[in-house]
């Protein structure tokens, strides 16, 4: 019989007894028995107390699942952080190949369509992001207008171009030069404009008009006098256009915003990058505040003529009797010079070359050159620096558009050569130095640059030689 001593008295005992003899302590039996014993369930409403090494298993399984989901949450973050990377990344890519072209302190901005209104933006500076360095001045195609002139293109987000004729239709025109859809007004229109979500704004005789890219009628305004200018869409979706009689600014849905009275505003208004309004109406031009009231007004005396252009440091560029530029509280800073009219709007380059046509009594003669002082009535391309010194001219005869200048730094205008006979789209590069030139055969209307870099413009009848030329033209 195996023996075994008792833990409590040390007195020696049976290793199966239930009992110490000695001190009645539970034997080796007893024990054994207590340990092979189930756990006792607890009583209704008692939570069971678990051995300690089931406890130590739930804590570690909640901690491994909790180290999971941490884990699962963090791939998930890091995902969506990669995903916002390589988009951020994209973007600056073509923010870089943008930047490679327009430069520094570049005035262009990055609109949501390649041309949406008159000299591309609200701040009407005439540049344009994209690049037309492969544009060789090539025919694409024509769309012929029967006779009716054209007005200056411009062009929506899905590349359509969009024009108005003189019989009274707003056309839009596919990018192979076929027709998409005409819409009739009452009256001659005005230039259209293309808002962000599609919407064309063109203005015509009582109303203003707006049409959803299909063509169909979305609403339109009624103002009791005739309207004057192209419209602009601001930043806000806001529509602004001129009458015979002020300015006035339309809400997106068609309502009223407000309007201001000062008399016949016959150029597009420009808008600020501070939500200031810049128009020319009579002899002065206008700044009128967001909340309609006026910031400065500045009396030329000799003629003005808008609409005005802004430059990326706030200057304000508006011609007329001369090329004149105001600080944003209506300093005058400089004109160039006496005497000069500038029968064109002014464009801004990317490093802030004032660009414009201009008439006598300054002469070009021809070519590239310096400027020499002169009774001629020859016209000019002129390039200014921004302090207002000369930096080139280019010499033609005949009127010259608004010019549009391509993210590569080439200007594009139209003129009359009336020597030769001839109305011809000119390309110039940065320099002054001539690129290629294009006959059309109608005067030419200020042109537009599409996404691809190609340059569209209108053109009217030919009066001079009785042949019916006018169309929109595509040039690549």
């Amino acid at each position: 019989m195996a023996l075994v001593f008792c833990t409590k008295c040390g007195h020696r005992i049976s290793a199966t007894a239930i009992r110490c003899p000695g001190c009645r302590a539970p034997g080796p039996a007893a024990v054994k028995s207590a340990a092979a014993a189930p756990t006792p369930v607890a009583a209704s409403g008692q939570t069971p107390r678990e051995p300690q090494g089931r406890s130590i298993s739930a804590a570690a399984k909640r901690l491994s699942h909790s180290r999971a989901s941490r884990f699962v949450s963090l791939v998930a973050v890091t995902v969506v952080l990669a995903g916002a990377a390589i988009l951020l990344v994209r973007r600056a890519a073509r923010e870089r190949t943008a930047s490679d072209h327009l430069g520094k302190g570049s005035t262009a901005k990055d609109t949501f369509a390649p041309w949406p209104m008159f000299l591309h933006d609200s701040l009407h500076t005439g540049l344009s992001q994209f690049s037309t360095a492969d544009n060789g001045g090539v025919r694409k195609w024509k769309f012929d207008a029967a006779g009716a002139s054209v007005c200056s293109p411009v062009v929506g987000v899905d590349g359509t171009i969009y024009v108005s004729l003189d019989n009274g239709k707003l056309c839009a025109v596919n990018q192979n030069g076929s027709l998409k859809w005409s819409f009739n007004t009452k009256w001659t229109p005005n230039s259209p404009a293309v808002g962000a979500d599609g919407t064309i704004y063109v203005d015509s005789g009582n109303y203003l008009y707006a049409v959803d890219p299909n063509g169909s009628l979305k609403w339109k305004f009624f103002v009791a006098e005739v309207m004057r200018s192209p419209p602009t869409v601001g930043p806000d979706e806001t529509i602004y256009f001129g009458s015979e009689t002020g300015l006035w600014v339309v809400n997106p849905g068609g309502t009223l915003k407000w309007k201001f009275s000062t008399g016949d505003v016959n150029s597009p208004p420009t808008v600020g990058l501070d939500g200031t309004v810049y128009f020319v109406s009579g002899d002065s031009l206008y700044a009128v505040n967001p909340n309609r009231t006026l910031k400065w007004k500045f009396v030329a005396g000799t003629g003005t003529a808008g609409p005005p252009a802004v430059s990326a440091d706030g200057t304000i560029y508006v011609g007329g009797s001369n090329l004149s530029a105001f600080d944003r509280n209506g300093h005058r800073k400089w004109y160039f010079p006496p005497g000069i009219a500038s029968i064109s709007s002014p464009a801004v380059g990317a490093d802030g070359t004032i660009y414009f046509g201009s008439a006598p009594p300054w002469r070009c003669t021809g070519g590239t050159g310096s400027l020499t002082e002169s009774g001629s009535p020859d016209n000019c391309l002129y390039a200014l620096k921004p302090d207002g010194r000369p930096k080139w001219y280019f010499g033609i005869s005949g009127v010259v558009s608004s010019p549009a200048i391509g993210a590569d730094g080439t200007i594009f205008f139209g003129a009359t050569n009336f020597g030769a006979k001839g109305h011809y789209l000119y390309a110039v590069n940065s320099d002054g130095r001539p690129k290629w030139k294009f006959l059309s055969g109608g005067w030419l209307s200020s042109p537009a640059i599409g996404g691809d870099g190609t340059i569209y413009f209108g053109t009217s009848e030919d009066e001079y030689e009785g042949r019916i030329t006018s169309g929109l033209y595509a040039l690549h």
